[in-house]
């Protein structure tokens, strides 16, 4: 299957037609990405950082999450809840323990946690 890299635009006209991609949406602002998922079989919308996601596009979709941190896929599950968006399925790439995940956080702020039961620190 061929690798579709789109725009927002280019799926605000396919919704518009009534249409739906069938086969998971990667959202993603990392473009080095974009070599590595040809042949993969999904549509691919490149995002720029710092603009804000038309996320009601994704409304009802299968939408995997890859970007920089695990803190903005936690950020970006959270702002499509604001927006009253439902997704089929939602995954995001969990660049800290390098695994998709379902349940999207930012690992970060867990951190302490972490330290604490491998008996490293102290619980905050």
């Amino acid at each position: 299957m061929a690798l579709e890299i789109i725009g927002w635009d280019a799926l605000r006209e396919l919704r518009m037609r009534g249409m739906r991609p069938s086969l998971p949406v990667i959202l993603t602002s990392k473009a080095h990405l974009i070599d590595r998922l040809q042949g993969v079989g999904c549509m691919v919308i490149l995002h720029k950082a710092g603009e804000s996601p038309p996320v009601k596009l994704l409304d009802g979709l299968d939408v995997i999450a890859i970007f920089d941190t695990c803190k903005l896929a936690a950020r970006f599950i959270k702002f499509a809840g604001r927006h009253g968006v439902g997704f089929t399925r939602y995954r995001a790439w969990c660049s800290c323990g390098k695994i998709l995940t379902v349940v999207s956080f930012d690992c970060e702020s867990y951190a302490c946690d972490v330290k604490w039961f491998e008996g490293q620190g102290k619980l905050a």
